[in-house]
Protein backbone atom coordinates (compact mmCIF):
# COMPACT_ATOMS: atom_id res chain seq x y z
CA UNK A 1 0.00 0.00 0.00
CA UNK A 2 1.59 3.32 -1.32
CA UNK A 3 1.45 6.79 0.53
CA UNK A 4 -1.77 7.68 -1.59
CA UNK A 5 -3.56 4.94 -0.88
CA UNK A 6 -2.96 5.28 2.90
CA UNK A 7 -3.96 8.62 2.93
CA UNK A 8 -7.24 7.66 1.00
CA UNK A 9 -7.84 4.83 3.21
CA UNK A 10 -7.23 6.54 6.83
CA UNK A 11 -9.09 9.78 5.44
CA UNK A 12 -12.17 7.51 4.88
CA UNK A 13 -11.69 5.80 8.12
CA UNK A 14 -11.55 8.81 10.11
CA UNK A 15 -14.92 10.19 8.08
CA UNK A 16 -17.10 6.45 8.60
CA UNK A 17 -15.63 6.47 12.88
CA UNK A 18 -16.55 10.35 12.42
CA UNK A 19 -20.03 9.58 11.32
CA UNK A 20 -23.41 9.62 13.28
CA UNK A 21 -24.13 6.39 12.78
CA UNK A 22 -24.42 3.39 15.72
CA UNK A 23 -21.27 2.30 17.00
CA UNK A 24 -21.93 -1.27 15.67
CA UNK A 25 -22.55 -0.11 11.71
CA UNK A 26 -19.45 2.33 12.01
CA UNK A 27 -17.53 -1.27 12.75
CA UNK A 28 -19.22 -2.64 10.26
CA UNK A 29 -18.41 -0.33 7.43
CA UNK A 30 -15.23 0.25 8.28
CA UNK A 31 -14.08 -3.60 8.27
CA UNK A 32 -15.80 -4.04 5.17
CA UNK A 33 -14.17 -1.01 3.99
CA UNK A 34 -10.43 -2.08 4.97
CA UNK A 35 -11.48 -5.44 3.16
CA UNK A 36 -12.53 -4.06 0.12
CA UNK A 37 -8.92 -2.21 0.12
CA UNK A 38 -6.98 -5.40 -0.13
CA UNK A 39 -6.06 -5.45 3.86
CA UNK A 40 -7.35 -9.10 4.76
CA UNK A 41 -10.00 -11.17 3.24
CA UNK A 42 -12.11 -11.09 6.37
CA UNK A 43 -11.36 -8.70 10.03
CA UNK A 44 -13.39 -9.29 13.38
CA UNK A 45 -13.67 -7.02 16.12
CA UNK A 46 -13.20 -8.84 19.60
CA UNK A 47 -14.62 -6.46 22.25
CA UNK A 48 -13.74 -6.24 25.98
CA UNK A 49 -16.56 -5.91 28.93
CA UNK A 50 -15.03 -3.99 31.67
CA UNK A 51 -17.18 -5.78 34.18
CA UNK A 52 -16.68 -9.53 33.74
CA UNK A 53 -13.57 -8.91 31.64
CA UNK A 54 -14.42 -10.97 28.58
CA UNK A 55 -13.34 -10.75 25.47
CA UNK A 56 -16.13 -10.92 23.02
CA UNK A 57 -16.64 -11.51 19.69
CA UNK A 58 -19.29 -8.98 18.54
CA UNK A 59 -19.11 -8.45 14.87
CA UNK A 60 -17.07 -9.41 11.26
CA UNK A 61 -16.96 -8.31 7.75
CA UNK A 62 -15.30 -9.63 4.54
CA UNK A 63 -15.50 -8.14 1.10
CA UNK A 64 -18.66 -9.52 0.57
CA UNK A 65 -20.33 -7.52 3.62
CA UNK A 66 -21.16 -8.69 7.43
CA UNK A 67 -20.74 -12.35 8.62
CA UNK A 68 -23.18 -14.66 10.58
CA UNK A 69 -21.33 -15.22 13.86
CA UNK A 70 -21.66 -18.33 15.96
CA UNK A 71 -24.29 -18.14 18.62
CA UNK A 72 -23.56 -17.83 20.99
CA UNK A 73 -20.34 -16.03 20.01
CA UNK A 74 -17.34 -17.19 21.69
CA UNK A 75 -16.03 -15.09 24.96
CA UNK A 76 -12.20 -15.26 26.28
CA UNK A 77 -12.80 -15.26 29.84
CA UNK A 78 -10.59 -13.31 31.25
CA UNK A 79 -8.30 -12.59 28.26
CA UNK A 80 -5.19 -14.86 28.62
CA UNK A 81 -1.88 -12.83 27.78
CA UNK A 82 -0.68 -15.84 26.54
CA UNK A 83 -3.06 -16.35 24.08
CA UNK A 84 -1.88 -14.43 20.39
CA UNK A 85 -5.51 -12.74 19.94
CA UNK A 86 -5.20 -11.50 23.54
CA UNK A 87 -1.60 -10.48 24.01
CA UNK A 88 -2.26 -7.14 22.46
CA UNK A 89 -4.34 -6.02 24.88
CA UNK A 90 -1.33 -6.31 26.98
CA UNK A 91 1.72 -5.41 24.69
CA UNK A 92 -0.20 -3.20 22.62
CA UNK A 93 1.91 -4.35 19.62
CA UNK A 94 0.35 -6.15 16.61
CA UNK A 95 0.59 -10.21 17.08
CA UNK A 96 0.78 -13.04 14.37
CA UNK A 97 -1.76 -15.79 14.49
CA UNK A 98 -1.11 -19.64 13.13
CA UNK A 99 -2.91 -22.66 13.71
CA UNK A 100 -1.03 -24.26 15.98
CA UNK A 101 -1.76 -21.77 18.47
CA UNK A 102 -5.40 -21.62 18.06
CA UNK A 103 -7.75 -21.76 20.97
CA UNK A 104 -9.90 -24.78 19.70
CA UNK A 105 -13.64 -23.53 21.15
CA UNK A 106 -13.09 -20.12 19.09
CA UNK A 107 -15.11 -21.98 16.15
CA UNK A 108 -15.01 -18.74 13.88
CA UNK A 109 -11.25 -18.42 14.23
CA UNK A 110 -11.10 -22.28 12.81
CA UNK A 111 -11.63 -21.43 9.32
CA UNK A 112 -9.38 -18.74 9.10
CA UNK A 113 -6.22 -19.75 10.96
CA UNK A 114 -4.04 -17.13 9.76
CA UNK A 115 -3.73 -13.48 10.80
CA UNK A 116 -2.93 -10.72 13.12
CA UNK A 117 -4.33 -9.19 16.22
CA UNK A 118 -3.98 -5.64 16.87
CA UNK A 119 -4.74 -3.32 19.92
CA UNK A 120 -7.70 -1.49 20.44
CA UNK A 121 -6.32 0.72 23.03
CA UNK A 122 -5.57 3.97 23.65
CA UNK A 123 -3.92 6.07 26.61
CA UNK A 124 -5.80 5.11 29.44
CA UNK A 125 -8.00 1.90 28.09
CA UNK A 126 -8.35 -1.37 26.17
CA UNK A 127 -11.66 -1.70 24.16
CA UNK A 128 -10.69 -5.11 22.72
CA UNK A 129 -8.71 -6.37 19.21
CA UNK A 130 -9.22 -5.83 15.78
CA UNK A 131 -8.65 -9.20 14.27
CA UNK A 132 -7.39 -9.79 10.69
CA UNK A 133 -8.04 -13.49 9.29
CA UNK A 134 -7.18 -15.56 6.30
CA UNK A 135 -7.35 -19.26 5.37
CA UNK A 136 -3.56 -19.34 4.38
CA UNK A 137 -0.30 -17.64 5.45
CA UNK A 138 0.01 -14.25 5.07
CA UNK A 139 2.46 -11.30 5.88
CA UNK A 140 2.37 -7.76 6.38
CA UNK A 141 5.38 -5.47 7.00
CA UNK A 142 6.21 -3.53 9.33
CA UNK A 143 5.17 0.18 7.76
CA UNK A 144 1.58 -1.32 7.07
CA UNK A 145 1.68 -2.43 10.80
CA UNK A 146 2.33 0.81 11.88
CA UNK A 147 -0.35 2.28 9.44
CA UNK A 148 -2.98 -0.25 10.56
CA UNK A 149 -1.96 0.58 14.66
CA UNK A 150 -3.09 4.17 13.57
CA UNK A 151 -6.53 3.21 12.22
CA UNK A 152 -6.93 0.84 15.44
CA UNK A 153 -6.20 4.06 17.68
CA UNK A 154 -8.95 5.79 15.79
CA UNK A 155 -11.29 3.19 16.03
CA UNK A 156 -10.44 3.32 20.12
CA UNK A 157 -10.84 6.99 19.97
CA UNK A 158 -14.46 6.22 18.21
CA UNK A 159 -15.46 3.53 20.65
CA UNK A 160 -14.29 6.00 23.58
CA UNK A 161 -16.34 8.73 21.87
CA UNK A 162 -19.66 6.32 21.58
CA UNK A 163 -18.97 5.23 25.04
CA UNK A 164 -18.98 8.78 26.51
CA UNK A 165 -21.58 9.68 24.36
CA UNK A 166 -24.10 7.57 25.55
CA UNK A 167 -23.02 7.67 28.90
CA UNK A 168 -24.08 11.64 28.30
CA UNK A 169 -27.29 10.57 27.21
CA UNK A 170 -27.50 8.46 30.05
CA UNK A 171 -27.23 11.17 32.34
CA UNK A 172 -29.74 13.28 30.93
CA UNK A 173 -32.28 10.32 31.69
CA UNK A 174 -31.58 9.65 34.61
CA UNK A 175 -31.47 13.56 36.00
CA UNK A 176 -34.85 13.36 33.94
CA UNK A 177 -35.96 10.46 35.84
CA UNK A 178 -34.43 11.60 39.33
CA UNK A 179 -36.27 14.97 38.71
CA UNK A 180 -39.37 13.26 38.24
CA UNK A 181 -39.01 11.16 40.96
CA UNK A 182 -37.94 13.68 43.70
CA UNK A 183 -41.09 16.25 42.36
CA UNK A 184 -43.45 13.04 43.29
CA UNK A 185 -42.42 12.98 46.60
CA UNK A 186 -44.73 15.51 47.80
CA UNK A 187 -47.87 13.64 46.53
CA UNK A 188 -48.14 10.60 48.29
CA UNK A 189 -47.29 8.30 45.24
CA UNK A 190 -46.69 4.99 47.02
CA UNK A 191 -43.06 3.28 46.93
CA UNK A 192 -44.24 0.28 44.94
CA UNK A 193 -45.55 2.88 42.64
CA UNK A 194 -42.23 4.65 42.23
CA UNK A 195 -39.76 1.37 41.92
CA UNK A 196 -42.17 -0.23 39.01
CA UNK A 197 -40.69 2.62 37.20
CA UNK A 198 -36.94 1.01 37.10
CA UNK A 199 -38.06 -1.68 34.44
CA UNK A 200 -35.93 -4.10 33.21
CA UNK A 201 -36.15 -3.02 29.73
CA UNK A 202 -35.38 0.86 30.76
CA UNK A 203 -32.22 2.50 29.26
CA UNK A 204 -32.23 4.93 32.29
CA UNK A 205 -30.08 2.56 34.74
CA UNK A 206 -28.82 -0.83 33.74
CA UNK A 207 -30.09 -2.53 30.35
CA UNK A 208 -31.81 -5.56 30.73
CA UNK A 209 -31.36 -5.80 34.65
CA UNK A 210 -33.05 -6.87 37.40
CA UNK A 211 -33.88 -4.97 40.74
CA UNK A 212 -34.81 -5.69 44.40
CA UNK A 213 -36.09 -3.44 46.63
CA UNK A 214 -35.51 -4.47 50.49
CA UNK A 215 -37.64 -2.58 53.33
CA UNK A 216 -36.18 -3.42 56.86
CA UNK A 217 -38.67 -4.20 59.82
CA UNK A 218 -39.53 -2.13 62.22
CA UNK A 219 -42.73 -2.74 65.19
CA UNK A 220 -45.10 -2.31 63.22
CA UNK A 221 -44.37 -3.42 59.53
CA UNK A 222 -42.67 -6.88 58.39
CA UNK A 223 -39.87 -7.22 56.39
CA UNK A 224 -40.70 -6.16 52.16
CA UNK A 225 -39.19 -7.55 49.71
CA UNK A 226 -40.30 -6.14 46.45
CA UNK A 227 -38.61 -7.52 42.65
CA UNK A 228 -38.85 -7.56 38.70
CA UNK A 229 -36.88 -8.17 35.58
CA UNK A 230 -35.42 -11.52 36.82
CA UNK A 231 -35.49 -13.84 33.44
CA UNK A 232 -36.46 -16.75 34.60
CA UNK A 233 -37.52 -18.34 38.92
CA UNK A 234 -34.22 -19.94 38.50
CA UNK A 235 -32.40 -16.42 38.19
CA UNK A 236 -34.74 -14.66 40.72
CA UNK A 237 -33.73 -17.43 42.87
CA UNK A 238 -30.13 -16.83 42.69
CA UNK A 239 -30.59 -13.39 42.67
CA UNK A 240 -32.50 -12.70 45.71
CA UNK A 241 -30.32 -15.69 47.79
CA UNK A 242 -27.16 -13.31 47.19
CA UNK A 243 -29.70 -10.11 48.45
CA UNK A 244 -30.39 -12.23 51.48
CA UNK A 245 -26.57 -13.33 52.18
CA UNK A 246 -25.52 -10.15 52.03
CA UNK A 247 -28.58 -8.13 53.87
CA UNK A 248 -26.45 -8.43 57.45
CA UNK A 249 -23.11 -6.83 55.61
CA UNK A 250 -25.21 -3.80 53.47
CA UNK A 251 -27.08 -2.86 57.05
CA UNK A 252 -23.73 -1.39 58.32
CA UNK A 253 -22.69 -0.12 54.57
CA UNK A 254 -23.35 3.71 53.81
CA UNK A 255 -21.70 3.82 50.25
CA UNK A 256 -23.27 1.88 47.00
CA UNK A 257 -21.18 -1.10 46.76
CA UNK A 258 -20.17 -2.80 43.75
CA UNK A 259 -19.37 -6.58 43.19
CA UNK A 260 -18.25 -8.05 40.04
CA UNK A 261 -15.83 -10.77 38.52
CA UNK A 262 -12.86 -8.40 40.18
CA UNK A 263 -13.59 -8.07 43.41
CA UNK A 264 -12.54 -10.27 46.18
CA UNK A 265 -14.21 -14.40 46.31
CA UNK A 266 -16.47 -14.52 49.07
CA UNK A 267 -18.99 -17.47 49.62
CA UNK A 268 -22.00 -15.52 49.36
CA UNK A 269 -21.38 -14.96 45.53
CA UNK A 270 -21.01 -18.57 44.97
CA UNK A 271 -22.74 -19.51 41.49
CA UNK A 272 -23.75 -15.84 41.13
CA UNK A 273 -21.37 -15.01 38.29
CA UNK A 274 -22.29 -17.47 36.04
CA UNK A 275 -25.45 -15.73 35.10
CA UNK A 276 -24.94 -12.25 36.28
CA UNK A 277 -22.30 -9.64 35.80
CA UNK A 278 -22.16 -7.54 38.56
CA UNK A 279 -24.19 -6.61 41.74
CA UNK A 280 -24.68 -3.42 42.81
CA UNK A 281 -26.35 -2.29 46.04
CA UNK A 282 -27.65 0.96 47.10
CA UNK A 283 -28.27 2.06 50.89
CA UNK A 284 -31.38 3.46 51.60
CA UNK A 285 -30.27 6.00 54.44
CA UNK A 286 -32.83 9.03 55.71
CA UNK A 287 -31.49 11.34 58.22
CA UNK A 288 -29.22 8.73 59.24
CA UNK A 289 -31.13 5.80 59.74
CA UNK A 290 -30.94 2.68 57.25
CA UNK A 291 -34.45 1.96 55.91
CA UNK A 292 -33.30 -0.45 53.69
CA UNK A 293 -31.64 -1.40 50.13
CA UNK A 294 -32.14 -1.04 46.22
CA UNK A 295 -30.47 -3.35 44.46
CA UNK A 296 -29.17 -4.13 40.73
CA UNK A 297 -28.32 -7.54 39.45
CA UNK A 298 -27.06 -6.57 35.88
CA UNK A 299 -27.13 -9.25 32.63
CA UNK A 300 -24.45 -11.42 31.59
CA UNK A 301 -24.91 -10.32 27.96
CA UNK A 302 -22.18 -8.65 26.57
CA UNK A 303 -24.52 -5.99 24.55
CA UNK A 304 -25.56 -5.83 27.97
CA UNK A 305 -22.41 -4.64 29.39
CA UNK A 306 -20.20 -1.17 29.38
CA UNK A 307 -16.69 -1.09 28.06
CA UNK A 308 -15.43 1.15 30.61
CA UNK A 309 -16.10 0.66 34.58
CA UNK A 310 -18.91 2.75 36.61
CA UNK A 311 -17.21 6.46 37.40
CA UNK A 312 -17.93 8.64 40.60
CA UNK A 313 -20.42 10.61 39.02
CA UNK A 314 -22.28 7.56 37.81
CA UNK A 315 -22.32 6.31 41.48
CA UNK A 316 -23.46 9.80 42.48
CA UNK A 317 -26.50 9.55 40.84
CA UNK A 318 -27.08 6.43 41.70
CA UNK A 319 -27.06 7.46 45.39
CA UNK A 320 -29.76 10.30 44.59
CA UNK A 321 -31.54 7.62 43.24
CA UNK A 322 -31.28 5.83 46.61
CA UNK A 323 -31.64 8.92 48.76
CA UNK A 324 -34.83 9.45 46.76
CA UNK A 325 -36.47 6.06 47.46
CA UNK A 326 -35.63 6.41 51.33
CA UNK A 327 -37.40 9.90 51.56
CA UNK A 328 -40.36 7.66 50.11
CA UNK A 329 -39.66 5.00 52.29
CA UNK A 330 -39.83 7.06 55.38
CA UNK A 331 -43.23 8.72 54.12
CA UNK A 332 -44.23 5.35 53.51
CA UNK A 333 -43.35 4.41 56.88
CA UNK A 334 -45.22 7.15 58.17
CA UNK A 335 -48.09 7.46 56.46
CA UNK A 336 -48.40 3.97 57.70
CA UNK A 337 -47.79 4.82 61.50
CA UNK A 338 -50.62 7.85 61.03
CA UNK A 339 -52.99 5.41 59.82
CA UNK A 340 -52.46 2.48 62.14
CA UNK A 341 -52.83 5.05 64.43
CA UNK A 342 -56.42 6.59 63.37
CA UNK A 343 -57.03 2.87 62.91
CA UNK A 344 -56.37 2.24 66.31
CA UNK A 345 -58.76 5.26 67.85
CA UNK A 346 -61.09 3.97 65.44
CA UNK A 347 -61.27 0.48 67.41
CA UNK A 348 -61.11 1.59 70.76
CA UNK A 349 -64.43 4.11 69.81
CA UNK A 350 -65.83 1.19 68.66
CA UNK A 351 -64.71 -1.16 71.28
CA UNK A 352 -65.71 1.09 73.59
CA UNK A 353 -69.14 1.21 72.20
CA UNK A 354 -69.35 -2.29 72.30
CA UNK A 355 -68.17 -3.08 75.49
CA UNK A 356 -70.80 -0.87 76.88
CA UNK A 357 -74.05 -2.50 74.58
CA UNK A 358 -72.44 -5.76 75.54
CA UNK A 359 -72.40 -5.19 79.32
CA UNK A 360 -76.31 -3.76 79.23
CA UNK A 361 -77.26 -7.14 77.11
CA UNK A 362 -75.34 -9.07 80.31
CA UNK A 363 -77.65 -6.76 82.69
CA UNK A 364 -80.71 -7.62 80.98
CA UNK A 365 -79.94 -11.43 81.22
CA UNK A 366 -82.28 -13.41 83.40
CA UNK A 367 -80.19 -16.28 83.86
CA UNK A 368 -76.03 -17.44 85.10
CA UNK A 369 -75.96 -19.53 82.24
CA UNK A 370 -77.43 -16.73 80.02
CA UNK A 371 -74.96 -14.25 81.72
CA UNK A 372 -71.84 -16.93 80.73
CA UNK A 373 -72.90 -17.85 76.92
CA UNK A 374 -73.21 -14.04 76.55
CA UNK A 375 -69.84 -13.24 77.66
CA UNK A 376 -68.73 -16.30 75.90
CA UNK A 377 -70.63 -14.79 72.48
CA UNK A 378 -68.95 -11.51 72.90
CA UNK A 379 -65.84 -12.98 73.44
CA UNK A 380 -65.67 -14.91 70.45
CA UNK A 381 -67.98 -12.95 68.06
CA UNK A 382 -66.14 -10.63 65.28
CA UNK A 383 -68.01 -8.10 66.43
CA UNK A 384 -66.85 -8.43 69.97
CA UNK A 385 -63.37 -9.28 70.71
CA UNK A 386 -62.61 -12.51 67.93
CA UNK A 387 -61.20 -14.41 70.39
CA UNK A 388 -62.16 -17.58 69.03
CA UNK A 389 -63.10 -20.19 70.13
CA UNK A 390 -63.82 -19.61 74.02
CA UNK A 391 -64.75 -22.30 77.00
CA UNK A 392 -66.00 -21.90 80.27
CA UNK A 393 -64.61 -23.87 83.51
CA UNK A 394 -66.35 -24.06 86.36
CA UNK A 395 -65.11 -25.91 89.33
CA UNK A 396 -67.54 -28.62 90.96
CA UNK A 397 -67.74 -28.78 94.86
CA UNK A 398 -69.30 -32.24 94.95
CA UNK A 399 -66.41 -33.81 92.74
CA UNK A 400 -63.89 -31.34 93.54
CA UNK A 401 -62.73 -31.26 90.01
CA UNK A 402 -63.35 -28.97 87.05
CA UNK A 403 -65.34 -29.35 84.15
CA UNK A 404 -66.24 -27.50 81.10
CA UNK A 405 -69.70 -26.61 80.82
CA UNK A 406 -70.14 -24.32 77.28
CA UNK A 407 -67.86 -23.72 74.66
CA UNK A 408 -67.68 -21.05 72.22
CA UNK A 409 -67.09 -19.96 68.37
CA UNK A 410 -67.44 -17.01 66.24
CA UNK A 411 -71.10 -17.31 64.86
CA UNK A 412 -70.48 -15.14 61.92
CA UNK A 413 -71.62 -12.08 61.11
CA UNK A 414 -74.64 -10.28 62.91
CA UNK A 415 -76.35 -9.76 59.49
CA UNK A 416 -75.75 -10.38 55.97
CA UNK A 417 -78.41 -7.54 55.23
CA UNK A 418 -75.69 -4.16 55.11
CA UNK A 419 -79.09 -2.14 55.69
CA UNK A 420 -79.76 -4.34 59.01
CA UNK A 421 -78.30 -2.38 62.19
CA UNK A 422 -75.15 -3.41 63.27
CA UNK A 423 -73.74 -4.26 66.93
CA UNK A 424 -72.38 -1.31 67.23
CA UNK A 425 -75.36 1.17 66.29
CA UNK A 426 -76.90 1.96 69.86
CA UNK A 427 -80.11 1.16 67.87
CA UNK A 428 -80.12 -2.54 67.53
CA UNK A 429 -82.39 -3.75 70.21
CA UNK A 430 -81.37 -5.48 72.73
CA UNK A 431 -83.05 -8.46 71.80
CA UNK A 432 -81.16 -8.95 68.30
CA UNK A 433 -77.64 -8.33 70.27
CA UNK A 434 -78.43 -11.46 72.81
CA UNK A 435 -79.64 -13.66 70.35
CA UNK A 436 -76.74 -13.18 68.25
CA UNK A 437 -74.24 -13.78 71.01
CA UNK A 438 -76.13 -16.68 72.65
CA UNK A 439 -75.58 -18.82 68.88
CA UNK A 440 -72.20 -18.89 69.38
CA UNK A 441 -72.54 -21.31 72.53
CA UNK A 442 -75.63 -22.84 70.47
CA UNK A 443 -75.65 -25.89 68.18
CA UNK A 444 -72.04 -27.59 69.05
CA UNK A 445 -70.32 -29.91 66.92
CA UNK A 446 -70.32 -33.75 68.27
CA UNK A 447 -66.60 -33.92 68.60
CA UNK A 448 -66.52 -30.74 70.29
CA UNK A 449 -69.69 -32.27 72.68
CA UNK A 450 -67.78 -35.75 73.00
CA UNK A 451 -64.48 -33.38 73.53
CA UNK A 452 -66.33 -30.92 76.64
CA UNK A 453 -67.47 -34.19 77.95
CA UNK A 454 -64.24 -35.65 79.43
CA UNK A 455 -62.27 -32.08 79.36
CA UNK A 456 -61.87 -31.97 83.27
CA UNK A 457 -58.96 -31.63 85.53
CA UNK A 458 -58.63 -31.75 89.48
CA UNK A 459 -55.68 -30.56 91.37
CA UNK A 460 -55.17 -26.87 89.83
CA UNK A 461 -52.48 -25.77 91.85
CA UNK A 462 -50.23 -28.20 90.27
CA UNK A 463 -50.53 -26.10 87.24
CA UNK A 464 -47.38 -23.52 85.84
CA UNK A 465 -46.69 -20.63 88.33
CA UNK A 466 -47.31 -18.40 85.05
CA UNK A 467 -51.20 -20.09 84.95
CA UNK A 468 -51.47 -20.11 88.69
CA UNK A 469 -50.06 -16.30 88.72
CA UNK A 470 -53.42 -15.35 85.97
CA UNK A 471 -55.80 -16.73 88.53
CA UNK A 472 -54.68 -14.39 91.08
CA UNK A 473 -55.26 -11.30 89.36
CA UNK A 474 -58.37 -9.60 89.17
CA UNK A 475 -58.52 -9.16 85.79
CA UNK A 476 -58.30 -11.19 82.28
CA UNK A 477 -54.50 -12.33 81.37
CA UNK A 478 -52.87 -13.49 78.05
CA UNK A 479 -50.38 -15.89 78.81
CA UNK A 480 -48.69 -18.43 76.03
CA UNK A 481 -50.54 -21.89 75.61
CA UNK A 482 -48.77 -23.94 76.92
CA UNK A 483 -48.53 -23.00 80.58
CA UNK A 484 -52.79 -24.16 80.26
CA UNK A 485 -52.44 -27.14 77.95
CA UNK A 486 -50.18 -28.91 80.33
CA UNK A 487 -53.62 -29.29 82.48
CA UNK A 488 -55.20 -31.57 79.43
CA UNK A 489 -53.89 -32.06 76.65
CA UNK A 490 -57.34 -31.95 75.05
CA UNK A 491 -57.18 -28.17 75.92
CA UNK A 492 -54.43 -27.74 72.99
CA UNK A 493 -57.59 -29.33 70.31
CA UNK A 494 -60.03 -27.06 71.62
CA UNK A 495 -58.27 -23.81 72.07
CA UNK A 496 -55.68 -24.17 69.42
CA UNK A 497 -53.52 -20.94 69.40
CA UNK A 498 -50.52 -19.96 70.56
CA UNK A 499 -51.91 -17.49 73.48
CA UNK A 500 -54.38 -18.15 75.54
CA UNK A 501 -56.87 -15.29 77.21
CA UNK A 502 -57.82 -16.38 80.69
CA UNK A 503 -60.47 -14.72 83.01
CA UNK A 504 -61.14 -15.67 86.37
CA UNK A 505 -64.81 -15.64 87.85
CA UNK A 506 -63.91 -15.05 91.52
CA UNK A 507 -66.41 -16.47 93.91
CA UNK A 508 -67.31 -14.94 97.50
CA UNK A 509 -64.83 -17.73 99.24
CA UNK A 510 -62.74 -18.93 96.22
CA UNK A 511 -62.60 -19.07 92.42
CA UNK A 512 -65.88 -19.95 90.73
CA UNK A 513 -64.92 -20.53 87.28
CA UNK A 514 -62.44 -19.82 84.43
CA UNK A 515 -62.76 -18.50 80.55
CA UNK A 516 -60.16 -19.73 78.55
CA UNK A 517 -60.44 -18.43 75.22
CA UNK A 518 -57.39 -18.06 72.04
CA UNK A 519 -56.25 -14.35 72.16
CA UNK A 520 -54.08 -14.63 68.91
CA UNK A 521 -56.20 -11.76 67.53
CA UNK A 522 -55.83 -9.36 70.30
CA UNK A 523 -53.70 -7.57 71.99
CA UNK A 524 -53.07 -6.62 75.81
CA UNK A 525 -54.31 -3.31 75.30
CA UNK A 526 -57.58 -4.95 74.45
CA UNK A 527 -57.91 -6.24 78.14
CA UNK A 528 -59.19 -2.66 79.36
CA UNK A 529 -62.25 -3.00 77.16
CA UNK A 530 -62.82 -6.50 77.94
CA UNK A 531 -62.77 -6.17 81.45
CA UNK A 532 -65.86 -3.73 81.12
CA UNK A 533 -68.38 -6.28 80.26
CA UNK A 534 -66.71 -9.19 82.43
CA UNK A 535 -66.79 -6.77 85.09
CA UNK A 536 -70.61 -7.14 84.60
CA UNK A 537 -70.61 -10.87 83.89
CA UNK A 538 -69.16 -11.41 87.46
CA UNK A 539 -71.95 -9.31 89.10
Amino acid sequence: MDYQQRYETLTKVFEISSSAIQINDRLMQTAHFLCLKGLAPTIAFYLLQHRDRRLTLRLAADSGGSLQLPAPAYSYAPPNPSDPLCTPLSTRTANPLTPDLINPDDIFRKARPYGWSLPLIDETQAYGTMVLLHHEHFTIDDEDLQFILVICRQIASSLREDILRKRSQKKVRQLKFLHRIGARLNVSEDLQSIFSQLPDSSLTFFVHSASALTIYATENMPLQILDQGFKDKTLRALGLDTSRAQISRAKFTSQPTVVDINSPSTSSYQNFFTRFSAHITLPLISRGVRLGTLEFFLDQDPKAQYLLPLEKPELELLEILAVHLAATVERTRTQYQLNSANQASLLRTRQLTISHRMKNALLAADTPEDITRLTLGALVSAEGFSCSPAIYIEYQEEGKFWHTLFYASDPGSLSTDHNSPKITDNTTPLEVLTRHLLQASADLDTHITKTMATLKFANIEAAPSRFRQALSEEKPTIIPARFVTVLNSKLADIIPGHDILIIPIHGKEHLKGLILANADRIKEQDISYITLFTDAATL
